[in-house]
């Protein structure tokens, strides 16, 4: 085990797994979920993912500068909280959004963390705190979808404090994209004549359909990958060259 862990080191466990997280599995798949689990050294059979979002409230520099003070105190601070009941394992996925993955024994554990996440709370002026969590999944190959939940549910928060905890079992999640051919057709005109201002609107009437009827984060993804399709269709079609059309920040998500 201890050889095991040395060359599956945390650098490369992270990197792997933040793909696997967003739904890009590894080429040998089976093989990778069992190095994890061998990683990570959990021994309850069921998981749950929390994602905390953390956003400035006013984009002045203090209010950035707390920022980077932020993340690294409160990921501290949520995990030592976590780890007096259960074991964790934190990522960062960017500067602003860190990953728990919390291990539990029982599917009613849950509601202990939940408990303890909303007791937790802090007070903030300049900074907005929101905590998703996702629903209980059976074993480490689905760790992925309760990572989608969690972020489905920060997606969806209401409330106007400055530190709130959406939970996805308190949400009911559609995992039907709403795009419709009639929309794309829409789009498709709008691009010819230049109407950018009425491709903008569809966009948005497109997007917040699919909100309103809370779907999946994982599948919000594949809907803007629709939407993108539909630009290169457009742009195949009249002999446009996609790299001068658009960013390369465009190309490299669609291409993952």
């Amino acid at each position: 085990m201890a050889s095991k862990k040395k060359d599956f080191t945390r650098s490369y466990f992270d990197l792997n797994f933040m793909e696997y997280l967003r739904g890009i599995r590894p080429g040998v798949c089976n093989i990778f979920e069992k190095d994890c689990s061998d990683f990570l050294g959990f021994s309850g059979e069921y998981y749950t993912c929390c994602v905390l979002e953390i956003k400035c409230r006013m984009e002045t520099p203090t209010a950035l500068e707390n920022i980077t003070i932020h993340v690294k105190d409160l990921k501290k601070a949520i995990r030592s909280t976590l780890e007096e009941r259960f074991s964790v394992y934190t990522m960062e996925l960017s500067s602003t959004i860190l990953v728990y993955i919390v291990n539990l024994y029982d599917k009613d554990d849950k509601r202990v963390l939940t408990d303890i996440l909303r007791l937790w709370g802090v007070n903030t002026t300049d900074i907005e705190l929101t905590i998703g969590i996702g629903r209980v999944r059976h074993h480490i190959n689905n760790i992925w979808k309760s990572y989608s939940d969690a972020m489905t549910a920060i997606g969806n928060r209401k409330s106007e404090t400055a530190y709130q905890v959406v939970d996805s079992d308190d949400i009911t999640i559609s995992y039907n994209i709403l795009y419709t051919f009639d929309q794309e057709k829409k789009i498709l005109n709008y691009l010819r004549t230049n109407d950018f201002k009425s491709i903008n609107k569809v966009f948005i009437e497109i997007i917040d359909e699919n909100k309103r009827v809370f779907l999946s984060h994982k599948h919000m993804n594949i809907l803007f990958m629709q939407l993108f399709s539909t630009a290169i269709r457009y742009a195949a079609e009249n002999g446009l060259d996609m790299k001068k059309v658009s960013t390369e920040t465009e190309q490299e998500l669609f291409n993952t």
